[in-house]
């Protein structure tokens, strides 16, 4: 008998597209949040603490976003969803650069 069943091989491909989907929309949220801020401050629409509080908790976003992407990735190989697997690029590019741009700027 293997260890995954046609009953969790369904569960599988359920979960996967809304784990894929929720790790490029929390992606999409980090980098929003590390790239708004900037052009907020110099519109004067919030002050320079809260702009930096925002990249901060943009970049601390961009970590579970890389990670939930990587869980997706493993759901949908198991799942034989390929179709997904460009949601999984877009959530860890996404993810991966609103961690990296506080770091290297």
């Amino acid at each position: 008998m293997s260890p995954i069943s046609t009953s969790n091989l369904s569960e599988l491909a359920r979960w996967a597209p809304r784990v894929v989907l929720l790790s490029t929309i929390i992606g999409g949220l980090a980098i929003f949040s590390v790239l708004l801020p900037g052009p907020f401050y110099r519109f004067g629409l919030y002050g320079l603490g809260v702009a930096f509080a925002m990249i901060k908790d943009g970049a601390y976003g961009g970590i579970p976003a890389v990670f939930i992407a990587l869980i997706g990735l493993i759901l949908i190989l198991l799942a034989r969803r390929p179709q997904y697997f460009i949601g999984v690029i877009i959530g860890s590019v996404l993810g991966s650069i609103a961690w990296g741009i506080p770091y290297v700027a």
